[in-house]
């Protein structure tokens, strides 16, 4: 009976976040269209975020950051039979990071940011109550140091190796031997993989 309960439990945190995470990217990219208010979040506790059914992912400090960024993006991806796709501006640094959500005429629509002092969100972002945490975590995950990350997801019990493979260098997150998440990184752009709630999305660096 426990064992059923626990499977049920584990099963409903996994469609919550992979929900959260569909709200999150999906969301924005589906109101794209509509021009940004002055609607904002300020600056507060972080959200937690379960990378796994599990555990709740540590956000590092932004000077564990494993090189500043500062680019315009294109992310392109999908989640079960919705496909979204958007530019996104990426300013990071060991002061924090700034998301800056573009819609196909160049104007923001959201924006999201992480400090020291926590995540502040504005424009769709929060207009729609989008968890935006879950955009900043897989951003760490595919951006941080890998020292940083295989410190802190020890942590929690999961383990982060960084190899590489021809052009690529592969970052992955398992759960024991349960594969979590897959990054491949290029020069280009790159592509992710979260095997756990079902979604991928690459990202391509624009000139």
């Amino acid at each position: 009976m426990r064992n059923t309960v626990a499977a049920r439990v584990a099963n409903l945190i996994s469609a919550l976040s992979a929900l959260c995470v569909l709200c999150a990217i999906c969301g924005i990219c589906a109101l794209s269209g509509c021009a940004s208010d002055a609607a904002s979040r300020t600056q507060g506790k972080i959200a937690p975020v379960y990378i796994t059914n599990r555990a709740v992912f540590p956000f590092l400090a932004p000077r564990e950051i494993d090189e500043p960024l500062d680019m315009l993006q294109r992310i392109e991806g999908s989640f079960g039979e919705k496909e979204f796709a958007f530019l996104i501006y990426v300013k990071a640094n060991d002061d924090g990071t700034e998301l800056r959500v573009l819609n196909d005429f160049g104007s923001e629509i959201a924006r999201i940011a992480y400090s020291p002092d926590g995540v502040e969100s504005s424009g769709l972002a929060t207009k729609a109550g989008l968890k935006v945490e879950y955009i900043l975590a897989d951003f760490q995950i595919g951006y941080y140091a890998a020292t940083a990350l295989t410190r802190d997801l020890s942590g929690i019990g999961l383990t982060f190796t960084e190899s590489t493979e021809g052009d690529a260098v592969i970052r992955e997150v398992r759960d024991g031997t349960e594969l979590v998440m897959r990054i491949e990184k290029r020069a280009s752009g790159l592509e992710l993989r979260n095997y756990l709630r079902g979604y991928r999305y690459t990202v391509t660096y624009e000139e």
